[in-house]
């Protein structure tokens, strides 16, 4: 390790003191043959937290390794999840440790943040991804943005009664593929869609629908 690294003690919960013990693999009979020593700062701060590539999930794994850099070496890259923002978060989340694909599971549909860590040759990034989480293919009733959702002619259609409202559609992967404005009852078209499985997310200032869609 040559630069500085954010440690996450939070889960020893309340403590009075931490002791450390240096452990290394250059040993003889005396012990360690190299330096065991080494500085820590900023106790009690924040670890260094990037903002990730928003995803749509609905059953189907959802590679977030991207939102990474690796450092180029063949260290083994390993990935966590690390926290549910909040943490009242109902959907189960997992990931492949070996892979960065994220899996999540649940009954409801909710829209949360997952903190994400990759870790190689002792060192961590952290990265904080935004999630919208759809249960089924049905509309989804996270809440009523008087939005109605269509396929015409190979098309997304949107109509919107807000004055202004957003359109976001995502594939089963969570990769965002078309975003557009819209305004009260004009509709957004969302042209040339292959065909497939498409989550179509529409935000009006505080309210949001999301609705699963088959393009065929």
């Amino acid at each position: 390790m040559d630069t500085w690294q954010w440690v996450d003690l939070s889960s020893l919960g309340e403590v009075k003191s931490v002791s450390f013990k240096m452990e290394g693999t250059k040993k003889n009979n005396y012990g360690l043959t190299t330096p065991a020593y080494f500085a820590f700062d900023n106790f009690n701060g924040t670890r260094n937290e990037q903002m990730g590539t928003a995803i749509a999930a609905q059953n189907q794994p959802v590679d977030v390794s991207a939102n990474f850099t690796p450092d180029g070496s063949n260290a083994t890259i390993k990935y966590a999840v690390v926290e549910l923002v909040p943490s009242t978060t109902k959907a189960q989340v997992t990931i492949d440790e070996a892979t960065g694909k994220l899996t999540i599971k649940g009954e409801t549909n909710e829209s949360f943040s997952v903190v994400v860590s990759m870790t190689q040759a002792g060192k961590t990034q952290y990265v904080n991804i935004p999630v919208t989480y759809t249960s089924g293919i049905s509309t989804l009733a996270e809440d009523n943005s008087n939005a109605t959702v269509s396929v015409q002619n190979g098309e997304i259609v949107v109509n919107g009664a807000a004055d202004n409202y957003s359109v976001e559609v995502y594939s089963t992967s969570g990769m965002l593929v078309g975003k557009a404005e819209g305004t009260a009852n004009n509709a957004v078209r969302m042209p040339s869609t292959a065909k497939g499985l498409y989550i179509v997310k529409v935000i009006a200032g505080n309210k949001k629908t999301t609705k699963s869609i088959l393009v065929k």
